[in-house]
């Protein structure tokens, strides 16, 4: 808080000071949120689509750092961040129209000069200090949101351009055809798009957690895991700057185990469903990949693994009230190996846990009766809901790992 008169203001250091604290690392990633959400208020699609709200993250984040340079510089050279261009993009190949993108940056620079603002009249200053430094944060925005648009509408053109000419264009439309259920000629869809849709069919969702030059290196890792499972070249989906569709076409069902055993970039995580056949295996297999990342935070997750997860987790605060109430004590972190004794005997009982956990029996006996006293009760009561909430809290743990 500033305590100083009039006679001592000066709007040029506090525009300074205010770009200084608009990127502290502590605050940066909550006032992106509040912009975004403010934005996804307006336009819906933005919380409904999750490739396209990853996007808008990011030009929120670059836009927020090109904006504090251009206050600190007061130059006259505006150049909108690269993750902006990508999702000025990215609304192009979606087919959506230039007034999404407007919409965007208009109900953007409202939040922002809205949060702006409340930072400025939180300083203890006289109201002419304030009024001062709003009219000249005001002109400064005004000034930049228009050069940065202006750039953002010629991007967006040329990409529409590309867009509209593109192979990649009718290929993706044939597949979200698909993917919609719409009436379609298999035949002639299987000779658009190259690709076998009779046969069995393993959907991949393959996403960058960081800002990439494009979906390349997304589509040599499609490639590449293709290869250790024995199938051949994947029909590939780019949808938005960071994310990629893929399904694998095989006469079996490829041991997805292959996997564990691949190297893949850190930055990227990867969702597959399962493996199913024809039409509406190609349709449920992809639902089940996307499923598959919303539910789990590993690199990478087979949604078999976490099905019962995605199932259960479309409300996440009332699955937590479930593995809390039903686990109670024994939801604690410290108390993971019980859980995993728990699953194991609850599966296979004391013989089958015993070799799959590589314990003695009466080791797991002795965890097994630890568990129950934690639970307050035997392990036979309620049982069902006991193993749905052990299998929910592993697959919680280790998404948050």
């Amino acid at each position: 808080m500033h305590n100083c008169g009039v006679t001592d203001f000066n709007p040029t250091s506090w525009i300074g000071e205010l770009a200084a604290n608009l990127v502290k690392m502590s605050d940066v990633a909550a006032v992106i949120q509040r912009l975004n959400d403010e934005i996804a208020a307006e336009l819906p699609l933005f919380d409904s689509d999750l490739e396209l709200r990853r996007d808008l993250d990011a030009s929120t984040a670059g836009q927020l750092r090109a904006f504090v340079a251009y206050l600190l510089a007061d130059a006259d050279d505006v150049r909108p961040a690269v993750e902006a261009v990508h999702l000025a993009c990215t609304i192009a190949r979606r087919g959506m129209e230039l007034s999404v993108l407007l919409r965007i940056y208009r109900h953007g620079q409202q939040a922002a000069l809205r949060y702006a603002n409340e930072m400025i009249e939180t300083q203890d200053w006289p109201e002419e200090g304030r009024v001062e430094i709003l009219t000249e944060v005001w002109s400064r925005a005004t000034d930049w949101f228009s050069l940065c648009v202006e750039q953002l509408i010629t991007a967006y053109a040329e990409e529409r351009e590309r867009w509209l000419r593109s192979a990649l264009t009718r290929r993706r439309q044939q597949v979200e055809a698909v993917l919609r259920g719409d009436a379609v000629d298999v035949t002639a869809a299987e000779t658009s798009l190259g690709h076998p849709l009779r046969r069995r069919n393993t959907a991949l969702v393959i996403i960058a957690d960081s800002e990439t030059d494009g979906t390349t290196g997304l589509e040599e890792s499609a490639v590449r895991l293709a290869a250790v499972l024995g199938a051949p070249r994947p029909l590939l989906v780019p949808v938005g700057s960071r994310t990629l569709w893929a399904w694998l076409a095989t006469d079996h069902t490829p041991d997805l185990t292959l996997l564990n055993a691949t190297t893949r970039p850190k930055d990227i995580r990867i969702g597959i469903g399962i493996t199913a056949n024809g039409v509406e295996g190609f349709r449920s297999s992809h639902r089940e990949a996307v499923a598959a990342l919303q539910a789990d935070a590993r690199q990478l997750v087979l949604y078999s693994d976490v099905e019962l997860v995605s199932l259960l987790s479309a409300d996440r605060t009332a699955l937590s009230t479930f593995i809390d109430r039903t686990l109670g004590r024994l939801a604690d972190d410290v108390h993971a190996p019980l859980r995993d004794t728990v699953i194991a005997y609850l599966a296979e009982g004391v013989g089958g846990a015993s070799t799959t956990l590589g314990l003695h029996r009466n080791t797991v006996r002795y965890r097994l009766r630890q568990a129950e006293d934690l639970l307050g009760h035997s392990l036979e009561t309620g049982r069902l809901e006991l193993h749905l909430a052990l299998v929910c809290a592993t697959a919680d743990t280790q998404s948050l790992s």
